[in-house]
């Protein structure tokens, strides 16, 4: 779990564009993925696209694999792709150790996680230990799960979810996306994209 290794990715490509969707949620939340998702990622021409977890079906990753190709973790409503994600990944994009993962954790911590979120509401405290004790040489923490956006830097680390790819209250009844830009000299910019 606390490997260090980071796989390369889209070396001496730099600068380059990411990507970044979370919690799609097909069908469950949204029947399909939504037209504005595909061509606001289309606009931004990813080199690849990052999700974050809870895609729930695998046509998900299909219609986005259409624009780019896709990394993904799986997420706790991911039942039907367990065997074939990872619960996250570690990479290494233009000399920034990036982790993609869903933030759920072991079904431990999601039932630990779950019983303070309906005690005391969401809390991004709480999700910021976790990754800080599974991945403490990561630059920057791309993750899901909570549906509320997050985009900020603490003591060297950055820390981003996109929020929901579906309107939802945690995410102000806004859907969205998100693109990373490497430069290739260890920088990045996190930036969401309302859709």
């Amino acid at each position: 779990m606390h490997s260090q290794e980071y796989t390369p990715l889209f070396v001496e490509t730099c600068p380059l564009c990411v990507g970044v969707v979370t919690d799609t949620h097909v069908p469950d939340r949204n029947k399909r993925l939504p037209r504005q998702l595909l061509s606001a990622l289309q606009d931004i021409q990813p080199a690849c696209i990052l999700h974050a977890g809870d895609i729930s079906l695998v046509e998900v990753l299909t219609g986005l694999e259409s624009i780019a190709p896709v990394m993904a973790v799986r997420g706790n409503r991911d039942f039907m792709l367990e065997r074939r994600l990872p619960l996250h990944m570690r990479m290494l994009i233009g000399g920034v150790k990036v982790v993609l993962t869903h933030g759920q954790g072991s079904l431990l911590r999601y039932l630990k996680d779950k019983y303070h979120y309906l005690k005391t509401g969401y809390d991004f405290k709480r999700y910021r230990r976790y990754f800080d004790l599974d991945f403490p040489d990561a630059d920057l923490v791309v993750f899901g799960h909570t549906h509320t956006p997050v985009n900020r830097s603490i003591q060297k680390r950055h820390y981003f979810n996109t929020g929901a790819a579906y309107p939802c209250k945690s995410n102000h009844y806004q859907a969205r996306i998100g693109r990373l830009l490497f430069t290739g000299v260890g920088q990045f910019e996190a930036s969401t994209i309302l859709f």
